[in-house]
């Protein structure tokens, strides 16, 4: 699976 990159990127946007 490759979702934490995705979701560390994603959460990234919210949480700079």
């Amino acid at each position: 699976l490759g979702i934490d990159e995705e979701l560390v990127a994603l959460l990234g946007q919210f949480c700079p």
